[in-house]
């Protein structure tokens, strides 16, 4: 099992490198270029290395919690933002109206039980009893639900603010291509072979 293993290692190693062999032979690039060292910058006798600045997984979600748009200001998303403040703005505004409406109708049902209203205190006389208490339960349930909505919609932001910063460096390039084809491979003993090249461009 030991041999099969370093046998499937050496397989994968081979392919690899003849895939960029192959790459770099398309674009012109010398097989000795193909391994790169890392830039370095001289500045008197101090060697310093060019440190990629990390976009932040933890910031991202860390401002969408403290603001919801902001998260996704900082991944650089703007688009994004109008479109979160417009689904909360609809559905608060959806829940104050039904949270209006549910306090009417239990307003005025209170009131026709309160022993100490006459006829005229009455509000909404078009509606008997049972109705109020039917239209006040519908916008309750209303309220209840534009209200689970819009926590939805403010842990969406959230999630969305950090699946965007953990893809912030993935390549979504229309210039990123994977071709399999055939070349000619020249062996040791100056023999031309067929075989597959896989070749990945960037």
């Amino acid at each position: 099992m030991q041999y099969k293993n370093k046998f499937a290692y050496f397989i994968l190693v081979t392919v690899c490198l003849l895939s960029s062999i192959c790459t770099a032979q398309q674009n012109g690039i010398p097989t000795d270029s193909i391994i790169t060292k890392p830039i370095v910058s001289v500045k008197g006798d101090s060697l310093k290395t060019k440190a990629q600045v990390i976009h932040s997984t933890k910031k991202a979600t860390l401002y969408s919690a403290i603001l919801p748009g902001l998260g996704q200001g900082y991944n650089k998303k703007y688009w994004k933002i109008p479109v979160i403040y417009a689904l909360g703005g609809t559905t608060a505004y959806l829940m104050a109206y039904n949270n209006i409406k549910f306090k009417t109708y239990r307003s005025a049902l209170r009131l026709r039980y309160d022993s100490d209203n006459t006829n005229d205190e009455i509000e909404l006389p078009e509606y008997s009893d049972n109705d109020l208490l039917v239209q006040m339960d519908s916008y309750h349930k209303k309220r209840d639900l534009f209200a689970l909505i819009g926590v939805g919609i403010y842990v969406l932001n959230i999630v969305d603010a950090t699946v965007d910063a953990n893809l912030f460096y993935f390549n979504v390039s229309d210039d990123l291509t994977l071709h399999i084809i055939p070349t000619i491979m020249n062996t040791a003993y100056n023999n031309a072979q067929t075989g597959l090249c896989i070749a990945l461009k960037f």
